[in-house]
């Protein structure tokens, strides 16, 4: 999904690499060969929210996922990932991330049951949600407006967190 209007695809691959291409020219820009140690399995394209103002580079962003336990933060305009997440469990099953609307945390998933908060600047692990969840967080997704949090977890449930 891309929330604003580009011409550049990013792909991750079961390789282990990140792609980066450019549709209206048809052509390859940029392969990160290696950017896991395992296949990648989630890429999330930073759809800044209509609601906060945001430095113009916060368009440059996107996460990658694999079944490596890590999160990897690129930038368009660099040549390798500028930081790296890790805490939360991730060995077998896709996980979702994202970026909060504020551009000041990331969330993702993780096989222990547990919703992990990220420190976007920082890289770590600022809080671990797990309040009445019951099985794999499979997928996060923050509200647009605001503090609220969903968790989907593998048993098809829902879970809400506000601040």
């Amino acid at each position: 999904h891309n929330g604003f209007i580009s011409n550049l695809l990013v792909a991750g691959t079961s390789a282990k690499t990140v792609e980066v291409f450019d549709a209206d020219a048809g052509r390859l820009v940029r392969r990160n060969e290696n950017a896991h140690d395992r296949g990648i399995h989630t890429i999330t394209l930073n759809a800044t929210s209509p609601y906060a103002s945001h430095d113009q580079g916060a368009h440059e962003l996107f996460l990658s996922a694999a079944s490596d336990s890590s999160v990897k933060m690129w930038d368009l305009r660099a040549s390798r990932s500028v930081r790296c997440f890790a805490g939360h469990l991730n060995r077998q099953n896709p996980i979702g991330v994202r970026f909060s609307p504020c551009m000041k945390y990331i969330a993702c998933g993780s096989e222990d049951k547990v919703v992990y908060l990220y420190d976007l600047r920082m890289g770590t692990v600022i809080n671990k949600l797990r309040d009445g969840i019951s099985d794999v967080v499979g997928d996060v997704c923050f509200h647009p407006i605001h503090p609220q949090l969903a968790a989907a977890t593998y048993d098809g449930r829902l879970r809400f967190f506000s601040s």
